[in-house]
C-alpha cells in the first residue's frame, strides 16, 4: 500500500476533522449576539445537541464559548488573519437554509445534502416537512458517527436517511438510486457545502451530471467552491498555507 493510499484509508476510518471544526465554529458563533441572531431558526440549539451527542463537542467547550472574553479574543484573532471569515460562514449557513426552504415552498419533494458533516439542516427540514424526503451523504466514518448521534438524540425519522459513501470510489448517482424511495423524477434541492474542492475536475463534472440525471425538472443545486492558485491549491486568504494545514 502506498503512503497516499494509507492516508486515504485512515481518513475513511475516522470522522472528518474539518466537519467537527466547522460544527464547533458554528456553535461558537451562536453564542455571539450578532452572529447568533443571523443563524437559521433552531440551528444553533440543534447543532449543539448533535455535536454533544456525537462527541465532537464537550460541555466545557460550550461553557467556554459563552464567555464574553473568549468570544472577543477568538473573534479578534480570526478577523486579524482571516477578515470577514466568521460573518461569511454565518451568512453562508443562513443562505443555504433559506434557499432550501424556498425550493420546498416552490415544490421540491426531496432534499439531498452531500457532505452533511454535523450540520442540522437535514434534521430540521425532516422534522418540519414530514412529506419531504431528506437524504444525507458523507464519508462512511462521519456518516456512521452522525447516525449514532441522531439515534442517541431520539431524532431519527422515517423521511430522513443518512448514507455513508466515498465519492472518489462510488458515483453520486449510484448512491442515491440505492436509497429506498428515491424518485429520480422528483423536484429536488441538493446541497453540497465543502464538497467539490475535494474532487478533481473530472469528478466534479461527473458529480454535476449525476445530480442532474437523478433529479426531476425544476431541481436546484446549492454548493460552495474555492478558487485555486497557479499550482491548483485552494486560495484561502493571506495565510492559505496555514489554513490548508489547519483543515
Amino acid at each position: 500500500m502506498t503512503a497516499k493510499s494509507k492516508r486515504a484509508s485512515g481518513r475513511q476510518k475516522r470522522s472528518s476533522l474539518t466537519a467537527a471544526k466547522i460544527a464547533r465554529g458554528m456553535v461558537f458563533l451562536a453564542h455571539d449576539p450578532v452572529h447568533g441572531s443571523l443563524m437559521p431558526k433552531g440551528a444553533a440549539d440543534s447543532m449543539e445537541r448533535l455535536c454533544l451527542a456525537a462527541g465532537v463537542l464537550k460541555p466545557w467547550m460550550c461553557r467556554l464559548f459563552a464567555r464574553r472574553w473568549y468570544q472577543r479574543f477568538t473573534a479578534g484573532f480570526v478577523n486579524r488573519f482571516w477578515p470577514g471569515e466568521l460573518m461569511r460562514l454565518t451568512l453562508r449557513k443562513r443562505f443555504v437554509d433559506d434557499e432550501v426552504r424556498v425550493a420546498i415552498d416552490e415544490g421540491a419533494r426531496q432534499v439531498l445534502i452531500v457532505g452533511a458533516g454535523f450540520d442540522t439542516l437535514g434534521l430540521r427540514i425532516a422534522e418540519e416537512f414530514p412529506s419531504v424526503a431528506v437524504v444525507e451523504a458523507d464519508m462512511p466514518a462521519t456518516a456512521e458517527r452522525r447516525r449514532r448521534a441522531i439515534e442517541k438524540m431520539g431524532s431519527a425519522r422515517s423521511n430522513h436517511t443518512v448514507v455513508g459513501t466515498d465519492l472518489s470510489k462510488k458515483s453520486m448517482g449510484d448512491v442515491i438510486r440505492a436509497v429506498p424511495g428515491w424518485e429520480t423524477d422528483a423536484t429536488t434541492v441538493t446541497v453540497a457545502e465543502g464538497v467539490v474542492m475535494y474532487l478533481d475536475e473530472d469528478e466534479v463534472t461527473a458529480f454535476l451530471g449525476q445530480i442532474k440525471d437523478n433529479t426531476g425538472p425544476g431541481s436546484r443545486l446549492v454548493f460552495s467552491y474555492l478558487l485555486a492558485d497557479s499550482k491548483g491549491r485552494p486560495q484561502l486568504g493571506r495565510f492559505s498555507g496555514l489554513t490548508r494545514a489547519s483543515l
